[in-house]
């Protein structure tokens, strides 16, 4: 089994591309980690501020996992990840000219994806890869059995905007979703959503028992947030769904976590319910041993049966790494 790896910055999806020019003629010199570092934070601020403007605040919770204001630290972190990668060749000002596109008012941004946030690494097809950034197409493919990726020879079809052909629901910009075979906006509030998907706007859930697209309420602390009508909600920030069906604090660093029942909204507003790994405050996850560990950076030292690094550096010989090299 094979799929598409496509590069995520932030929480909004970004096939990545290339330009390179100095300070970054050195791409591992303190002035280009500097540059870059200093162009992903502007980015990621820009493009969390709009998912927050232009999908809602339910949405923002339910993709954040109840911790939103963590969004520009992460998301800033995997862009930085991103482009001090081997074969990614995107500027400091290729960065910014993305960054400019999501100044603007409004939310075409999302619905028709910007050029300037279309950037390609240097590596040729067939290439390992780790990140669909790395690659001259566009497009790093995954091998499900051996968990090596390739760069792949052609450019995927995706972000594309209103009326474009689609099969899936990533071949559409952020803000559209694939309705029978085309890009569209979606069904808005109260409309039907039995045959064609709700809009990816103003925080809307299609309610399976009534098939009508629904706004998805905001829980408080121990407020119930598994509704029995087929409906969804979203428990407030710094709270999850727990085992019991309530909106309970999530667990800081150092404090223990544990699998649960709950529910979440995906990125396509469709509920999702099962047993789950729990959530930790910001940017910290669950371990194996049931404790929240702090997300650790690039280069920072781990524990790999303890840490976790961020995607997609893994821990190696006690550094959080971008290693690819079991697959050469």
């Amino acid at each position: 089994m094979v799929r598409r790896i496509f590069v995520t910055v932030s929480v909004l999806v970004f096939a990545s591309v290339a330009l390179g020019c100095d300070p970054c003629s050195d791409r591992t010199s303190q002035s280009c980690i500097d540059a870059i570092t200093s162009a992903c934070d502007d980015l990621a601020k820009l493009q969390c501020d709009k998912q927050l403007e232009c999908r809602g605040e339910a949405n923002r919770l339910a993709v954040s996992g109840g911790s939103p204001d963590a969004c520009p630290e992460y998301a800033a972190q995997e862009c930085k990840v991103e482009l001090t990668i081997e074969g990614n060749v995107t500027s400091p000002d290729a960065v910014r000219s993305c960054a400019s596109a999501f100044k603007a008012d409004g939310c075409d941004v999302l619905r028709n994806f910007p050029t300037e946030c279309t950037f390609l690494g240097d590596k040729e097809g067939g290439e390992t890869c780790l990140l669909a950034s790395q690659c001259k197409s566009g497009s790093c493919t995954l091998n499900d059995d051996t968990l090596c990726a390739q760069c792949d020879a052609e450019a995927p079809v995706s972000h594309q905007p209103e009326g474009s052909a689609c099969n899936l629901p990533f071949d559409c910009a952020p803000l559209l979703v694939c309705d029978n075979g085309k890009c569209a906006k979606g069904q808005g509030e109260g409309q039907d959503c039995s045959k064609s998907p709700c809009s990816k706007e103003g925080s809307l859930h299609c309610n399976k028992m009534t098939n009508r697209c629904e706004t998805v309420p905001i829980a408080g602390k121990g407020k119930p947030c598994v509704p029995p009508d087929g409906s969804l909600i979203v428990c407030d920030k710094e709270l999850f769904c727990n085992e019991s069906g309530v909106c309970a604090p999530l667990p800081q660093v150092g404090e223990a976590c544990y699998m649960y029942m709950g529910c979440f909204m995906d990125e396509n507003g469709m509920q999702v319910c099962g047993v789950t790994a729990q959530l930790c405050t910001g940017t910290a996850a669950c371990n194996s041993a049931g404790m929240c560990k702090k997300l650790l950076l690039l280069g920072e030292a781990c524990d790999a049966q303890e840490d976790f690094c961020i995607s997609p550096t893994a821990c190696v010989d006690g550094t959080c790494k971008t290693d690819d090299s079991s697959c050469q």
